[in-house]
């Protein structure tokens, strides 16, 4: 019964007269990114590396290392840490950093913002 009802509405579907043309409904490809897309990505690349340089030890460079995709157990070896600490270290550093990006973020990238 269901494999009926099925058959029949794809038949109707089938013989309805095409109205549309689906080519009006597909969006051109963006091939290259804006130009200003890539000025803010610049700048937020940059702001980045402003908090980073600016956080306070070890928190910082615990955090660039983990975002630079270094193992765990490379950054705990390096800075003589347990996994368990490194969590916590993390934890409080990404804290730190989202609370300068988004007191950067909210005076739209003034240097003078940024905590020295």
């Amino acid at each position: 019964f269901v494999f009926a009802v099925c058959h029949n509405v794809l038949l109707e579907h089938w013989r309805a007269p095409e109205t549309e043309n689906i080519d009006d409904h597909i969006e051109p490809a963006i091939d290259e990114p804006d130009q200003e897309d890539a000025m803010i990505t610049e700048e937020r690349k940059r702001a980045v590396h402003r908090i980073l340089n600016r956080m306070k030890p070890p928190g910082g460079v615990i955090l660039r290392a983990n975002m630079q995709g270094f193992p765990n157990d490379e950054i705990c070896a390096r800075f003589g840490i347990t996994r368990d600490y490194l969590r916590v270290l993390l934890f409080r550093a990404r804290a730190e950093f989202r609370e300068k990006y988004l007191a950067h973020d909210e005076t739209d990238g003034d240097e003078s913002s940024l905590p020295r």
